[in-house]
């Protein structure tokens, strides 16, 4: 399967202040009610726009590990570091090999990143692998919608399927916050 991927050339648009109005990382932080995590996987992190967002948010000595594909996007991301987010650690890797340690973190989100990926199972197993016990999986991407913003409508992945792909996958307690206009926000631990 070949899903759509972002084009890495177009990643102005991903820190366009215009964001914040379809993707609020302050109301996403408060769904995903994580203010305690230590260590935060950013997969399909792109130019860090709520990696750096949400590593505003954590404690001292917390740690975001923003994962990309995409080494253009890394390299916007490091563009984007300054000294006071030291804590924001860009890598390349695959979509389906995470190169962290067994339960090591605790929030893994991804982010307009469902339907994008080419095996979402293989994908969802290895989030399992990388979630410490008590730790969280926040998914958020653009709902299956005729809308002007977003991947064409054929691309797109249903709540219904994330949904029903995170409790196949051992994840319990999955809850969808119907906080933005644009995309379903799914958390499940």
């Amino acid at each position: 399967m070949c899903a759509h991927k972002f084009d890495p050339d177009k990643s102005d648009i991903l820190d366009d202040p215009a964001r914040w109005e379809r993707e609020n990382p302050d109301q996403i932080w408060d769904a995903i009610n994580m203010h305690d995590a230590e260590v935060v996987v950013d997969l399909g992190a792109g130019t860090g726009f709520f990696s750096f967002h949400f590593a505003r948010k954590l404690s001292a000595g917390a740690q975001v590990c923003a994962f990309d594909i995409s080494l253009q996007m890394l390299k916007k991301l490091s563009s984007h570091k300054i000294e006071s987010f030291q804590n924001v650690h860009p890598v390349q890797t695959g979509e389906e090999e995470i190169p962290v340690k067994h339960d090591c973190a605790d929030l893994f989100i991804m982010s307009n990143l469902h339907h994008e990926l080419d095996n979402r199972k293989k994908v969802l197993k290895e989030t399992y692998r990388v979630l410490k016990t008590a730790g969280k999986v926040a998914i958020w991407d653009w709902k299956k919608q005729d809308m002007d913003k977003g991947p064409p409508l054929d691309k797109r992945i249903s709540g219904k399927v994330i949904e029903k792909e995170l409790s196949k996958h051992g994840f319990v307690d999955v809850v969808f916050h119907d906080i933005l206009p644009y995309h379903n926000l799914f958390t499940a631990l």
